[in-house]
């Protein structure tokens, strides 16, 4: 939960679009582990962010929503793995059911035209039940 309370901590302090790809490479490539606040407060200062704007947006009730209703969406799609796309609320599809990265990205294509009226056929999608 921790990266997404710094997701959210980060676009409230708009610092979102200056941080989000070190955040991608500090958790993914240099292990930091931000389910730690400390943790990620140390970090985003040494970064030049100012932690306790963001110490205050992380622990914010408007960070506590967007947690909870994150959660409810995903309990509500059913997900079962990341990365799982959601296509306007009706279908979902994920590399597991594609069976590869690039066919997901061709079927979350698809998916689009659909929704936005081309006709495109997607075959390896699930409608959302809910």
């Amino acid at each position: 939960m921790g990266g997404q309370c710094a997701y959210y901590a980060l676009e409230a302090t708009g610092s979102l679009e200056k941080a989000h790809l070190k955040v991608f490479e500090a958790m993914h490539q240099q292990g930091f582990n931000f389910d730690d606040p400390d943790v990620f407060f140390d970090w985003a200062g040494k970064q030049g962010l100012d932690a306790n704007k963001l110490r205050d947006a992380y622990n914010s009730f408007s960070t506590s929503s967007k947690i909870a209703r994150a959660k409810q969406l995903a309990q509500s799609y059913k997900l079962e793995g990341v990365p799982t796309l959601a296509v306007n609320g009706k279908y979902l599809t994920s590399a597991s059911m594609t069976g590869s990265t690039p066919a997901m990205y061709a079927t979350l294509d698809e998916l689009v035209r659909k929704e936005l009226g081309k006709g495109a056929k997607a075959t390896t999608a699930k409608p959302v039940k809910k």
